[in-house]
């Protein structure tokens, strides 16, 4: 029970196929993670060879195994006969987590032994028994420099070979080459007034990566599926949001290929209101367990997740901060809609500012990248002019934790909700005529 030998051979095999794996495994396991006895002794060698800078290969592993006089040649062999793991880090958390519930079964034994007992100090023993499982794990998260550097020089040689920064792009190429990318691991904070562009933002850079074959998570607190689905196939199709909602489609063909497209995407899309941030996440964790190719988590929008406490500020970096620890321990972008707070157009140019965040201290302060919405054609609009279907946009970088801040301009579709590059629209210079432009 509580234990599983093929992985603690193909995780051993792994290391003996390539010695520097060793570091990734030293910050995380211990010998008595391990299950069988002779394989704690082939880790413990291991250990030790690395120590001494030593090859860890087959020769020298069972030199030292000999010299410990617990060599044993039929498992040895087993060993060596054995694929290694390429997932290694993966494997050896599941191992650990093994070791740990045989030590937790151990001690629950033990618990019955001692209740018979007529010791007075029984919970302090029980106490110290259980600190002594949770350092091993304390000690198992501690991972070497070599661990690190090791990590880093993956990243570099990735970049090299990815011809750039390591991530997913936005599709919008003036911001693409303001950021990069969007790494994996970050927190991204799309803020903006109503009405600017964030829903059409999301399902601008849904549509890019879905292309990429990336698979995506949405959360739709605000709007209900169906209309989000109508602004994902009005993008992609030319057929304007305004025709698919009154069901006059000018080009059924790309209608039909839009949607077809969607079908078969590795979308999956919840609009469920309200909801907890803990809600929030066990929905979010089934989709990326089941679903091993989600790059992003998209929530739409932070004013729609549900703020039990009374302080709305202390909710607000709790919600931020777990974001934040799911993007990094899954390896995943997760973006998260924000509306400026009506101070922001107070300015004279009504510009987004961090300070213009809802409580903005929280965000600002775990976000990885924090991504403005603007359009100066949205405030210009008056009794007798009306905005242009097709505008300028500003997407301004307001924060960049590993790069450059600055404004990336694109244009603006409202009929086909979203945001395209220069270069993919011709703007007429004569007058525009009156547009049924939806609140997006």
């Amino acid at each position: 029970m509580y234990h599983n030998v093929d992985i603690e051979r193909g995780i051993l095999s792994a290391v003996i196929y390539d010695g520097s794996k060793i570091d990734l495994l030293k910050g995380v396991l211990y010998p008595e993670a391990f299950y069988m006895p002779f394989h704690q002794y082939v880790f413990k060698a291991m250990v030790e060879l690395d120590a001494r800078d030593m090859p860890i290969d087959e020769v020298f592993l069972k030199d030292e195994l000999v010299k410990m006089n617990k060599f044993d040649e039929e498992m040895f062999f087993e060993l060596l006969a054995t694929a290694p793991i390429e997932t290694i880090e993966e494997y050896a958390e599941a191992l650990l987590s093994l070791s740990q519930k045989r030590e937790l079964l151990h001690l629950s034994n033990q618990i019955k032994t001692i209740l018979n007992d007529d010791s007075e100090d029984i919970i302090s023993k029980i106490s110290k028994d259980l600190e002594e499982i949770t350092s091993k794990t304390a000690k198992s998260n501690e991972k070497s420099i070599n661990f690190y550097i090791q990590k880093m020089e993956e990243q570099i040689q990735k970049a090299k070979e990815f011809g750039g920064i390591v991530g997913y792009k936005s599709g919008i190429h003036t911001l693409d080459t303001l950021i990069g990318a969007f790494a994996p691991g970050d927190l991204v904070i799309i803020a903006a007034r109503p009405s600017m562009g964030k829903t059409s933002f999301a399902t601008t850079l849904i549509e890019h990566n879905l292309k990429l074959g990336h698979g995506v998570l949405f959360d739709s607190l605000e709007m209900p599926g169906e209309k989000i689905m109508q602004r994902l196939i009005a993008s992609y199709s030319g057929n304007t949001l305004n025709d698919i909602k009154r069901g006059a489609l000018s080009n059924y063909s790309a209608y039909k290929e839009a949607v077809e497209f969607y079908r078969n995407s590795e979308l999956v899309l919840h609009d469920e209101s309200y909801l907890t941030i803990h809600k929030l996440k066990a929905k979010a964790f089934k989709v990326i367990r089941e679903k091993k190719n989600i790059k992003f988590w998209i929530i739409d929008h932070l004013r729609y997740i549900k703020k039990p406490g009374q302080n709305i500020a202390n909710e607000i970096s709790e919600i931020t901060k777990e974001f934040k620890k799911i993007a990094k321990e899954y390896g995943i972008v997760v973006v998260l809609l924000s509306q400026l707070n009506r101070e922001n157009e107070k300015s004279a140019n009504k510009k987004p500012t961090l300070a213009g965040i809802r409580e903005s201290g929280a965000v600002e302060e775990d976000a990885d990248i924090v991504i403005g919405l603007h359009r100066e054609s949205y405030y210009k609009r008056n009794e007798t002019q009306i905005e242009p279907p097709v505008n300028e946009a500003e997407l301004i970088v307001l924060k960049n934790r590993d790069g450059q801040t600055g404004v990336a301009k694109c244009f603006f579709n409202g009929p086909l909700a979203r945001f395209q590059n220069y270069g993919e629209i011709h703007i007429k210079e004569d007058k525009a005529m009156p547009v049924d432009i939806p609140v997006i």
